[in-house]
């Protein structure tokens, strides 16, 4: 009897050993794998994301006052633009982001769309026009083509045109500050140190550039921003 239960102690002794023997590889590998998971999650919070481009702090709005455009440009009026009887007054030529920022890399493609072409027509004069404005200066907004598009229609509809523009009766000519006045009082909240005019041969008004915030009001003009008008400025009729 005390045999048998001798060797039946044995027998437990020698289960028991090889149970831990087996046991303590697992235990061995699954205490780096707990350390090592903290330093991996640590290292992936730590890498920087890549954050998606942001729009401009400013912008200038350009106007162009068609019958100087047309004077100069295509005195024939072969174009829609500047076509007799069209009766074109002042037109959207682009939305400037910081000024005068010019083609940037941007991952929108650099032709125009076809599906967003169709609806500048209602502000710009035309398609070439918006391709070239895309190219140049879209690309460095920041903005999607339709998302440029829509903010410069946007700012066009805010803009309100003094009467002196709007219906204008023959050749004038008036005082630049009385222009730029008067453009400021039929836009309630805009100084007129947001307007900047620019004028061609003999005082003639060839556009109207607003600056803008990054919100699309209007903001004072910065230093570099280039005005030609001086005296008295000649605005030529619509034909």
């Amino acid at each position: 009897m005390r045999r048998l239960l001798g060797l039946l102690l044995i027998a437990i002794l020698a289960i028991a050993g090889t149970l831990l023997k087996e046991r303590s590889p697992e235990q061995s590998a699954a205490r780096p794998e707990q350390k090592s998971a903290p330093r991996q999650q640590s290292g992936a919070e730590a890498s920087p994301a890549k954050l998606p481009r942001g729009q401009a702090a400013g912008y200038v709005l350009s106007l162009s006052w068609s019958p100087a455009f047309c004077a100069s440009r295509d005195p024939d009026g072969e174009s829609d633009q500047c076509e007799t009887g069209a009766q074109r007054g002042l037109v959207v030529h682009g939305l400037w982001p910081n000024g005068r920022q010019e083609y940037c890399d941007t991952n929108e493609p650099r032709r125009l769309s076809d599906d967003v072409a169709r609806d500048v027509l209602r502000y710009m004069p035309s398609l070439g026009l918006a391709r070239h404005e895309w190219e140049k200066h879209g690309s460095c907004s920041g903005f999607t083509q339709r998302d440029y598009f829509a903010a410069t229609e946007r700012a066009w509809k805010a803009f309100r045109q003094p009467p002196l523009l709007a219906r204008p009766s023959g050749e004038q000519r008036v005082d630049r500050n009385g222009l730029l006045n008067a453009i400021a009082s039929s836009n309630p909240g805009m100084p007129s140190s947001a307007l900047a005019l620019q004028c061609g041969k003999g005082g003639v008004l060839k556009e109207i550039r607003l600056c803008l915030d990054g919100t699309l009001s209007p903001r004072p003009c910065p230093a570099d921003t280039r005005r030609s008008c001086s005296g008295t400025v000649t605005i030529l009729p619509p034909l």
